[in-house]
């Protein structure tokens, strides 16, 4: 049951934080604001619920993959802090009762801070299905299909690549794009550069444990050399 209510809330996160991606000027700031607000909640909730995950961050060995979840999840907690600080910086009409005035530099802090939060979102969604493409490949691999799907995940990565420039993504990243209209493939975008992360993730996991298994089978080789 808890791992059904995790996953429930992981999807309403995603969900919320692809809509939220979307907002520009005139598409109504006092619903984004408290979309916002319930996107933190569902982050608050989501780490209360993986609290045994911080508790077993000490035991353990800590290798490539383990640690990569580590650090990412940490910048994206720190992201998380820094949209949630940035949002009061520049919303006074949700955020009415702080004493803050909305500057240029809240929102310049709140159009990177959401931009790299995606980026790192996307990242961490690709952590998570790396298991499933792993086995997915192993599956197919050999077979023609297996050239199919590997040529499916380079074309992926490339339209991902593409639409983080005709999303405006990348001048959001640099905080040289402020909000504008997006256009009518704007959330089929953000669906290719989350795909392309995950592609991405995919390949360097399976990078790492390919050189693993040549670690090992060279061990392996002398092992059996010096008996």
């Amino acid at each position: 049951m808890k791992r059904k209510v995790k996953i429930a809330i992981d999807i309403l996160m995603f969900l919320s934080f692809l809509h939220l991606m979307g907002y520009h000027p005139g598409a109504g700031l006092y619903s984004h604001g408290i979309i916002g607000i319930a996107l933190f909640a569902l982050f608050i909730v989501h780490h209360l619920l993986n609290l045994g995950w911080y508790r077993a961050l000490p035991k353990g060995k800590h290798p490539f993959e383990r640690t990569a979840v580590i650090v990412l999840d940490f910048i994206f907690l720190a992201d998380m802090l820094l949209m949630a600080v940035s949002s009061v910086l520049m919303s006074e009409l949700v955020f009415a009762f702080s004493p803050i005035q909305s500057t240029q530099f809240g929102r310049d802090l709140h159009v990177g801070s959401t931009s790299w939060g995606f980026l790192i979102m996307a990242l961490h969604v690709g952590l998570h299905f790396d298991g499933k493409l792993s086995k997915l490949g192993r599956k197919l691999n050999g077979k023609v299909a297996g050239v199919a799907y590997k040529l499916i995940g380079v074309i992926l990565f490339v339209l991902g690549i593409w639409s983080i420039f005709d999303s405006r993504l990348a001048g959001k990243l640099i905080l040289k794009t402020s909000w504008d209209a997006p256009s009518k493939l704007f959330h089929l975008e953000l669906f290719a550069i989350v795909a392309a992360a995950c592609v991405l993730v995919h390949w360097i996991l399976s990078f790492n444990r390919w050189l693993k298994q040549r670690r090992n089978l060279q061990q392996t080789n002398k092992s059996i050399k010096c008996q």
